[in-house]
């Protein structure tokens, strides 16, 4: 099958990792994948990462062309919003059912939003991260320059902030990266540090960044603090209270802990390949152009 992935024009960063995980899984299917940037093409299934990409009208406009199209989710729906706000207005709500329902498939990545599909539409399969072993990009360092490195957003949340002022004043050296730095840089640092943070941004979030998974699948089990993880993605990491960071994250260092667990979150994670959990969902849901 011919495939477009179909992304925002903008900054696609943050979506990197789940791109690069759908485009060499669905090739190793036997399936061509293309990117492009918002372009919806005829006699291919257009796979959209960002829904947002088209408004009512436009949506309105694919259905009546007979254009085959999917979502892979990257804002986690609820009954009352979604990217964890509500619907500014009933017309937004309708807006992404009715998007939901064209979809000849909706992929999910998180057992709440699933749920929350499957009452829309019975195209909805449930696809966690998985493994892919061109996933793996990293070129391991054996001398490690710095304790501590995060990459995502700190500067709109206060949270991350705290805990990485903490760990730095309790002497541990560190670095973080914001969405958007290059990916040698990234790379370089994430290769660099004896520990890799995932740091849960907000208590009431109910899911686990795919930051976890690939990073496991770069052999590199991270420090993690908790939250609710239906999914099982923690089990590729090393978990924490936000309370016990500091102390964790020292003892992670100091027993070496850190330069076994990544080969260990590294199996279990080759134990989900990405191509079986795409190719049951392709069974599952009859998918044309």
């Amino acid at each position: 099958m011919k495939i477009n992935i179909c992304v925002p024009a903008n900054d696609v960063s943050c979506y990197r990792i789940l791109l690069l995980l759908y485009y060499h899984a669905l090739s190793s299917l036997g399936h061509t994948v293309i990117f492009s940037h918002g372009q919806v093409l005829n006699g291919y299934f257009n796979l959209f990462i960002q829904h947002t990409l088209f408004d009512e009208n436009q949506l309105n406009a694919l259905r009546a062309g007979n254009i085959s199209f999917g979502y892979a989710s990257t804002e986690n729906l609820s009954a009352t919003g979604f990217a964890h706000r509500p619907f500014h207005n009933e017309a937004e709500k309708q807006h992404w059912h009715n998007f939901a329902r064209s979809c000849r498939v909706v992929f999910c990545h998180y057992l709440d939003e699933f749920e929350v599909y499957s009452e829309l539409t019975d195209k909805a399969v449930y696809t966690p991260f998985g493994f892919h072993e061109k996933i793996q990009e990293l070129s391991p360092a054996d001398e490690k320059l710095l304790d501590v490195y995060f990459f995502g957003s700190v500067a709109n949340e206060p949270l991350r902030a705290e805990q990485l002022q903490r760990l730095a004043q309790a002497g541990l050296s560190l670095a973080y990266h914001e969405i958007g730095a290059s990916d040698l840089m990234r790379n370089s640092f994430i290769a660099a540090a004896k520990i890799n943070l995932n740091l849960v941004h907000r208590p009431s979030w109910r899911h686990i960044s795919y930051r976890v998974p690939w990073l496991a699948n770069n052999r590199i089990c991270p420090v993690s603090t908790r939250c609710l993880d239906r999914e099982g993605y923690l089990k590729y990491a090393h978990t924490v209270s936000a309370e016990e960071l500091v102390e964790r994250c020292r003892a992670y260092i100091d027993t070496g802990e850190y330069a076994r667990a990544g080969d260990e979150a590294y199996e279990r994670l080759r134990n989900e390949p990405m191509t079986r959990t795409l190719e049951r969902a392709f069974d599952t849901i009859r998918i044309t152009t």
